[in-house]
């Protein structure tokens, strides 16, 4: 090797660099200073170009599992849609089989009653032509007195032992056929035919029958006791509602004349009596029923999915607010009269039509009324149409175990008060039995609703789209209000109040016309003129 100075060798100790690999460019091959820096330039470059590949390669690294990584959470996310997607169609599967079986019962339950009218009308037509031939039974056959009713009684006996009808003939004992079932009480043949036709019969083994089956104007429904529990009005203005686990048919609130609870559903779903009634005091509103039983405790820290109802019902409010411009206007009602009125016809009503009075059916003649005054609050918008709907579709809710539903009084303007209350208890009964039509939950144009509390004072209801409006009673509360009089001044008296909150789409609907339809409705309930429209329909 050449002689290398020792400021070179300096110079290379200090960039770190062996002077075996550097090539010398002086005399004789002699290394020299500019030698050792350009090899350590280039040393340094290869270096550089090293660590850029290496930094290059992990980057790739970590893009490469940030990639796997986000397709196992995505492949993840859509296989939990997929389970949630799958847990819903078989709860809406379920459901729909549920009020499939329910509408299936019913229809037979209507055929078996079909059947049973007729055979009691074929054994009153033989009957009659029986009494109407020489040497028959007295006047008045199968129907008439001596003939044997729903109860069982046994056939007046004509002179000589003979039964006063043909087809009637002596009891024969029991455990014979045609004997008296194990209650005791004896049936004729046309009663046993209707009653085995029919299919129904109390736990105590008691066949069932209406009026019209038996052909006797004083046949009741059997209880399981054998005690008759249905007046011959409600048996012969109402089908035999669904049987329940004895084996006795429920009857609904329009034959006993008083709105109830329905029985639990097979799905468990309650109707609530509140729902059908407004909130209020107990003079004029059924009392509130027990709150479900919820095991508060086992909840707390917990996770469990929405149900596919709350779910849809989620979807549907918080669409309706994006969709739509939506103001709250309150307004205060006065319903004493309102609720003087209901105590004293409730009962006339009740004996003479079957139904109990409540608050809504009042608000709902009061919303048809102002509606006809106010047609923008009874429109949907298309686009850049507006359509004013014909008719005064007025939906209302009836709270559930699983949500509020709210079914549709169809053409409510053409109703009078009383048919209003019969129609509102039947679609709150059929909701209780999960007998309800899809069909009988669309089509409203208008919603009446309330917070869902007698406690509760007011809302701001959402609007339910297409709809434009909502209106929500309250609570009603007795309180000192300042009454005006013309002829004696302000005076303080104790009143039932109630605020009316309505919530409407500003696209369409203005605060004049929100404000004219509250005046009209509190007017309309306030004057409590609705005498007329609760007496009955002239006969044509």
């Amino acid at each position: 090797m050449a002689y290398i100075t020792p400021l070179v060798r300096k110079l290379a100790a200090e960039l770190q660099v062996d002077l075996g690999d550097v090539s010398g460019s002086g005399v004789g091959g002699r290394i020299r200073r500019e030698d050792v820096e350009r090899y350590a330039a280039e040393l340094e470059m290869r270096r550089a170009e090293l660590a850029q590949a290496e930094a290059a390669r992990v980057e790739a690294e970590r893009i490469e599992a940030a990639r796997v990584e986000a397709e196992q959470q995505e492949a993840a996310r859509a296989e939990a849609a997929r389970i949630e997607a799958e847990r819903q169609q078989a709860e809406r599967q379920e459901a729909e089989r549920l009020v499939a079986a329910q509408l299936e019962a019913q229809r037979q339950a209507a055929q078996r009653t079909e059947a049973a009218h007729l055979a009691a009308a074929g054994a009153a037509a033989a009957a009659a032509a029986a009494a109407a031939a020489p040497g028959g039974a007295p006047e008045g056959g199968a129907g008439g007195p001596g003939a044997a009713t729903g109860a069982g009684v046994p056939t007046a006996q004509a002179p000589g032992g003979a039964a006063a009808s043909s087809a009637a003939p002596a009891q024969p004992p029991v455990g014979a056929p045609g004997a008296a079932p194990a209650g005791g009480l004896p049936a004729t043949p046309q009663t046993q035919a209707a009653a085995a036709t029919a299919g129904t019969a109390s736990s105590a083994g008691i066949p069932t029958t209406s009026p019209t089956q038996a052909g006797a104007a004083t046949a009741r429904p059997a209880s399981s006791a054998g005690i008759p529990t249905t007046s011959p009005t409600q048996a012969a203005a109402a089908a035999p509602g669904p049987a329940s686990s004895a084996g006795v048919p429920t009857t609904s609130p329009a034959q006993v004349g008083a709105p109830a609870a329905g029985p639990a559903s097979s799905a468990g779903i309650p109707s609530h009596p509140r729902s059908a009634a407004l909130p209020g005091g107990p003079a004029f509103s059924p009392a509130r029923p027990p709150a479900p039983e919820v095991d508060a405790a086992a909840r707390r820290g917990s996770v469990e999915p929405l149900t596919w109802q709350r779910s849809a019902m989620a979807e549907r409010v918080v669409s309706s607010l994006h969709a739509t411009a939506q103001v709250t206007a309150t307004a205060e009602v006065d319903v004493t009269r309102v609720a003087a009125l209901i105590e004293s016809v409730a009962p006339t009503v009740r004996e003479r039509d079957g139904v109990e009075l409540t608050l809504l059916p009042f608000f709902v003649l009061a919303i048809v009324e102002a509606l006809r005054a106010n047609p923008s609050l009874n429109a949907t918008l298309e686009g850049d149409r507006v359509r004013y709907h014909a008719v005064e579709n007025i939906a209302f809710t009836v709270d559930t175990r699983l949500g509020p539903v709210t079914p549709v009084i169809k053409n409510a303007g053409a109703m009078r008060l009383v048919d209003l209350a019969r129609t509102i208890d039947d679609l709150a009964s059929r909701i209780g039995q999960n007998a309800i039509m899809p069909d009988e939950l669309a089509g409203g144009t208008f919603t009446i609703t309330h917070p869902g509390s007698p406690d509760a004072l007011f809302e701001t209801p959402i609007v339910h789209e297409p709809q434009v409006a909502i209106l929500s009673v309250g609570g009603v509360v007795k309180r000192p209000v300042v009454v005006s009089d013309p002829h004696s001044g302000d005076a303080i008296a104790m009143r039932s109040m109630t605020y009316l909150a309505l919530s409407y789409d500003h696209r369409l609907v203005d605060g004049p016309d929100a404000g004219s339809f509250l005046n009209m409705v509190r007017t309309r309930i306030e004057s409590g003129a609705f005498a007329e429209s609760l007496e009955p329909p002239p006969a044509v």
